[in-house]
């Protein structure tokens, strides 16, 4: 569970940040992920693996 303390990142992605969504943009749209629950937008997804605000992402 992420810190409600923890500032959220913004700004520029760095490379390794667009590495990671890839993979879990492929990860979400195949359905490899169990523990996602059913209705949750690929936005909202990212946000919360990246720690960012959901408007940052793609």
């Amino acid at each position: 569970m992420e810190s409600e303390q923890e500032p959220k990142r913004r700004g520029r992605w760095i490379v390794e940040e667009e590495d990671f969504a890839r993979a879990c943009i492929n990860a979400f749209s195949s359905g490899m992920l169990a523990e996602v629950e059913d209705g949750t937008t690929l936005r909202a997804f990212l946000a919360s693996r990246l720690h960012c605000q959901p408007m940052r992402g793609v």
